[in-house]
């Protein structure tokens, strides 16, 4: 049965994904299940690729503010995790590595070649050795 003002959704994630990740990292990729979820309770069912496309177009700047203020962290690292889960939308993809498309709040661009490198540098795992000051965030745990 519905409750007026909220919507459940049932989202399932793997552990193995998130394994050695940053918390920012986690974090923006359950907001971007959330928004999923959230389209498909308000009757967009539609393929993961349109729902990106929406995604990209209403909710990556909201995401990227999101994070920057709640993590106090470079707003460049920001859009590059909020961009991060859309690289099969039509903005991202009608897009060149270098072209300067991605317009952040601030006024300035981040390019899909540097989404791809600072996003990356989240999903390094921190429990790695080798990866010791090569990776970005926080662990999730100590």
């Amino acid at each position: 049965m519905r409750q007026i003002g909220v919507f459940n959704a049932d989202i399932t994630l793997s552990l193995d994904y998130f394994s050695g990740s940053s918390k920012e990292s986690v974090i923006a990729n359950l907001i971007h299940e959330v928004l999923h979820s959230y389209l498909a309770y308000t009757g967009d069912n539609t393929l993961n690729s349109f729902q990106h496309k929406i995604i990209s177009e209403k909710y990556v700047n909201p995401m990227a503010i999101y994070l920057k203020t709640y993590f106090s962290m470079d707003i460049k690292d920001a859009y590059a995790l909020a961009w991060s889960g859309l690289s099969d939308s039509n903005a991202y993809n009608n897009n060149t590595p270098n072209d300067t498309e991605y317009l952040m709040s601030n006024g300035e661009h981040i390019t899909a070649g540097e989404i791809a490198t600072i996003a990356g540098l989240y999903n390094l795992s921190t429990n790695d050795p080798q990866n010791n000051g090569y990776t970005k965030g926080t662990k999730i745990c100590n």
